[in-house]
C-alpha cells in the first residue's frame, strides 16, 4: 500500500519539479532577451576636426580657423588653481604634442611634404590665437554628482573665441 502511494507523489514530484525547470528556463530566456540597456554607454563614433565629447546642442559653419601652436594662448584671469593646471596640463601635452614648430627643420619637411600630398589646401579664414577662459562659480577642489559641467564654446574669427563654465 505505501509503494502505490509512493509512486504517484514521486511521479506528481518528478513533474513538478520538472515543470518548474521549464518554467525558470523560459523566464530566463525572457529575460536574456529583454535586458534593459539603456544605462550602458553608447558607442563612440570618431570625429574629425569636431568637439569632443560632443555637446547636445551645436552650431557649425563652414569656417576653418587655423591655429598656431607656438602663438596660440588660454587666457584665465581667475585664481582656480585648478583650472590654472588643466590649461597648462591641456596645452602643453594634449594639445600641440607631436606637432612640431614650423620654423625648425623637421616643420618646414612636413610642411613641404603637406603641401606636395595635397596642393589644394583650403585657405583659411583666419587664425585663433588666444581662447578666453571663465568660469562663473567658485572654484571646487572635488568634482561631485551636483555640478553643473554644461559650458559654452564660441570660436569666431571676427569677435573673441570663449569657452565658459559655471564649474
Amino acid at each position: 500500500m505505501t509503494l502505490r502511494f509512493f509512486v504517484p507523489v514521486a511521479l506528481f514530484v518528478l513533474l513538478l519539479v520538472g515543470s518548474l525547470v521549464l518554467a525558470v528556463t523560459r523566464l530566463h530566456e525572457e529575460e536574456v532577451t529583454e535586458i534593459d540597456d539603456s544605462w550602458r554607454p553608447r558607442v563612440v563614433v570618431p570625429t574629425q576636426g569636431e568637439v569632443w565629447p560632443q555637446p547636445m546642442n551645436q552650431t557649425k559653419s563652414n569656417k576653418t580657423l587655423s591655429v598656431d601652436g607656438s602663438t596660440f594662448s588660454f587666457q584665465y584671469e581667475g585664481s582656480c588653481p585648478v583650472v590654472q593646471q588643466a590649461l597648462k596640463r591641456y596645452q602643453r601635452q594634449i594639445l600641440f604634442q607631436n606637432c612640431s614648430r614650423s620654423e625648425t627643420p623637421e616643420g618646414a619637411r612636413r610642411r613641404r611634404t603637406r603641401s606636395a600630398l595635397s596642393p589644394q589646401t583650403p585657405s583659411h579664414d583666419g587664425h585663433l590665437d588666444v581662447l578666453l577662459v571663465t568660469v562663473s562659480h567658485q572654484c571646487e577642489d572635488i568634482p561631485d554628482h551636483r555640478m553643473d559641467e554644461s559650458y559654452s564654446l564660441s570660436i569666431s574669427s571676427t569677435e573673441e573665441s570663449f569657452i565658459s563654465a559655471r564649474s
